[in-house]
Order: C-alpha cells, then sequence, then structure tokens
C-alpha cells in the first residue's frame, strides 16, 4: 500500500528558533569554504552570507553554503539583531555573563508554535505577539499602527 502525502494547507510550515538580541559588532562569521572571517554582518552577500527580505520590516541571513539560518535583522534596530542560537560556536562563549545573555527570557508568537510543544511548562513568559514598544514599532513599520 502507497502512503499518502498529508493534505496540508500550504500556508503550514513548522518554523521557528531561539534568538538572542545582539550588536552585529559583537559577532565574528566565518567562510570556511573561502577562508573568510568577517566582522559583524556584511551590508550585502558576501562572505557566505546571503539575504533575504520578505517584507519592509525585516531581513534575514543565512549560510550561502548551507542555508542554516543565522540572524534575522529588523530594519528599525539599526546594529542590534537578533542571532539564531543554533548558528553560536559554545565555545566561544568566554565568560558566564555571555553565557546568561543566551538563556531564554520569553517566548513570542506562541500561538503560532508547533501543536507538540507545551511552552507554558517551562515557566517562561508566553505572548502570542512581540511585546512592549518593539511591538508598537514593528506595528508601525507594517503599516498597523
Amino acid at each position: 500500500m502507497e502512503s499518502e502525502k498529508p493534505n496540508l494547507p500550504t500556508a503550514i510550515a513548522f518554523k521557528g528558533s531561539s534568538f538572542a538580541h545582539v550588536s552585529s559588532k559583537s559577532l565574528t562569521f566565518y567562510d570556511n569554504q573561502e577562508n573568510l572571517r568577517h566582522e559583524g554582518l556584511p551590508q550585502d552577500d558576501f562572505g557566505g552570507i546571503t539575504f533575504l527580505r520578505l517584507s519592509k520590516v525585516a531581513e534575514r541571513a543565512f549560510c550561502a553554503s548551507c542555508h542554516a539560518p543565522l540572524v534575522m535583522h529588523y530594519l528599525h534596530m539599526g546594529d542590534g539583531m537578533d542571532l539564531t542560537l543554533g548558528s553560536v560556536d559554545e565555545a566561544s562563549l568566554k565568560d558566564d555573563e555571555a553565557k546568561e545573555a543566551f538563556k531564554l527570557k520569553q517566548h513570542i508568537f506562541v500561538s503560532q508554535k508547533a501543536w507538540w510543544y507545551d511552552v507554558e511548562k517551562d515557566g517562561i513568559p508566553v505572548h502570542d505577539r512581540f511585546t512592549g514598544a518593539f511591538d508598537v514599532t514593528v506595528k508601525a513599520s507594517e503599516g498597523k499602527e
């Protein structure tokens, strides 16, 4: 018997990641294929990093070789960006202060989480969107003031 593929709307996808808010100046990216080292986030497709902008609010940066997500950059944040924790080399975190900065502080977009993930049990605050002034700024950027 041939198995059937599930009939899902095309808009449904499991996604999400853990992010840490950092300054791009505090990051060093390595392109092992080209043997390049780049301090901070490049401004265009350079050094093994490629960008994708799906809205007027933000852009994502990916590894050009393996397509792993690296950062989410909200354009109103200037030098600040959200680094995907899966892209961090743990050995590069030199002290307890750096490690503390990467601890989970909140869950956002909980209404869009995978059905099997029960975030409410870990005691960390949960939200359906961004919170506070950041949410106001993003809505204004989207034209939804």
